[in-house]
């Protein structure tokens, strides 16, 4: 019962994570509207990121160069040098 109830309390904490993303979502496409941008830019720029990952899922995989020893990495740190990455879209 106890494992049900923590179930059901992320569950309610990833609806609200994903509301509060569409929400802000929404807002920053509103300004970047207001600048003149189309929807179909918006789809583009969407497609592309999308494929830099290599792979058009509609998900995102973060892989960036490792500043210290350029490595790719997809982690919160290098797997082959150990610095920390730095990522404003990659949560620790």
């Amino acid at each position: 019962m106890e494992e049900t109830l923590r179930t059901i309390d992320t569950l309610e904490d990833l609806r609200h994570r994903v509301d509060y993303l569409t929400l802000v979502s929404e807002a920053l496409w509103s300004f970047i509207r207001d600048q003149g941008h189309t929807e179909r830019e918006l789809t583009d720029r969407i497609d592309t990121i999308d494929l830099s990952d290599g792979t058009r899922d509609r998900r995102h995989t973060h892989r960036s160069r490792c500043t210290r020893c350029g490595s790719m990495i997809t982690s919160t740190h290098c797997q082959f040098c150990g610095a920390r990455r730095s990522d404003p879209f990659v949560q620790d």
